[in-house]
């Protein structure tokens, strides 16, 4: 094996992807480095000129997304959730951002 940098972990939206990145960042953990996270997007071939930003909201999913959307000027949130998420991160957390969001919020479905 060579390279001295971070763990890389590639996401393809995939089912697969949680055990993936629960993985990746277990061994980047143990190995004592960083976990870098490449996001496989084919919809962003459509949108050239969007800059696209990924964050880790570690802890609470509801807290992280109330505090990034501070300084958001919209967020997307889809009506249903949870699919794969470790069971401290299950339930909808729509209605808490809805209510509580520091933007606008959109819901789909």
């Amino acid at each position: 094996m060579s390279g001295t940098g971070s763990v890389l972990v590639v996401l393809d939206g995939s089912a697969q992807d949680v055990a993936t990145l629960d993985w990746a960042t277990d061994e980047a953990a143990a190995l004592g480095t960083g976990l870098t996270v490449a996001v496989v997007a084919p919809w962003a071939e459509a949108h050239p000129g969007v800059l696209v930003e990924c964050v880790a909201l570690p802890g609470s999913a509801a807290a992280g997304l109330l505090e990034v959307s501070a300084g958001a000027s919209l967020l997307v949130v889809g009506a249903r959730g949870g699919a794969g998420l470790p069971a401290a991160m299950r339930g909808s957390i729509t209605p808490v951002l809805a209510r509580r969001a520091h933007c606008a919020v959109v819901i789909t479905r």
